[in-house]
């Protein structure tokens, strides 16, 4: 599961036009999905 929706969440992110609508992207994902700390971390990895 955890890696299905991580493809789907990345697919969103790529597809976000800017770093406000990521932000707002992983935020509601942060809320639905209990992420585990490597996607996290690739996650936060996008934003630096």
């Amino acid at each position: 599961m955890h890696l299905q929706m991580s493809r789907i969440l990345n697919i969103i992110l790529v597809q976000a036009k800017n770093d406000e609508e990521r932000s707002a992207i992983m935020a509601k994902g942060n809320m639905t999905i209990r992420m585990e700390p490597e996607l996290k971390a690739q996650a936060a990895a996008l934003f630096k």
